[in-house]
């Protein structure tokens, strides 16, 4: 009998320890950043001809369909390319923009202008073999800025006003080797260093600044990727895109204090159960 109890008292000692550390690291994963959408930019109206991508192979710029042609301040219908639609989650109004945008629930803004600097290429592009003589092409891409605008009014109007702008730590783009769709752009580390957006007063509590994340979706890339014999690198393209700016937050302490009670709690039994 008194070896059954022992018995009993130890696998409820062991479910009690399992118990707590699964709490513990539920807390620390709440307590830890998750990425969400800060932005995201299409060009509207979008039109052949217009690409939003330039990649010279001296460096990654934004073509003709990022950049605004001062039409933001008319109803869709009636504007013509260039000029991204961006849309954020905060509310930050400005020339050319337009509320509660049914993607984020933020503002958006018609005409915004994007403008990249630097992201020279580092290094040779590297080929993958993938399946059936499929080839992946990748360049890497070295540290960079960004600035985001609205709709240039100039010159009877307003002047663009920063929207969000950055420093990117290193990007790398990625297609299929004469493919003309399907491509990506991920820039890696981004800082955010300015910009209304930043200063929403809805701006996400916990928000980190530095870190973050940037994702374009490339398609009509002409020409084709491929890779240039001579230097190695990825050669020049133009690419219709899409894209968006991610964030990094750390969740507010009340959606981890109901955690840290209950880890608290599991804790104060420990004691009297030892492990």
């Amino acid at each position: 009998m008194i070896m059954t109890s022992r018995i009993h008292y130890r696998a409820v000692a062991l479910k009690l320890c399992v118990s707590t550390t699964i709490a513990l690291n539920l807390l620390a994963s709440a307590s830890s950043a998750a990425p969400i959408q800060l932005l995201n930019w299409k060009p509207v109206p979008d039109a052949v001809g217009f690409p939003e991508i330039n990649f010279t192979g001296a460096n990654l710029q934004t073509g003709a369909g990022a950049q605004s042609n001062g039409d933001g301040n008319l109803p869709p219908a009636n504007q013509t390319p260039g000029g991204l639609q961006s849309e954020t989650i905060v509310n930050a109004p400005a020339p050319g923009s337009y509320p509660s945008s049914v993607i984020t629930g933020g503002t958006g803004y018609y005409d915004t202008t994007l403008t990249f600097f630097g992201l020279a290429p580092v290094g040779p592009a590297v080929q993958t073999p993938l399946v059936f003589g499929i080839v992946q092409d990748s360049q890497v891409l070295g540290t960079g800025q960004f600035t985001l605008t609205t709709t240039n009014l100039l010159p009877g109007g307003p002047a663009p006003v920063l929207l969000l702008s950055g420093n990117i730590a290193n990007a790398v783009i990625t297609g299929i080797d004469g493919g003309a769709a399907g491509a990506v752009i991920d820039a890696h580390g981004i800082d955010y260093t300015g910009g209304i957006i930043l200063g929403a007063a809805n701006f996400p509590a916990g928000a980190i600044l530095n870190g973050n994340d940037l994702s374009l979706s490339m398609t009509s890339v002409i020409p084709g990727f491929s890779v240039n014999g001579g230097t190695l690198q990825l050669n020049p393209f133009h690419a219709d895109a899409t894209g968006e700016f991610d964030i990094n937050v750390v969740p507010e302490p009340a959606t981890f204090a109901l955690g840290a009670i209950g880890a608290l709690a599991l804790m104060g039994i420990r004691k009297r159960v030892s492990c």
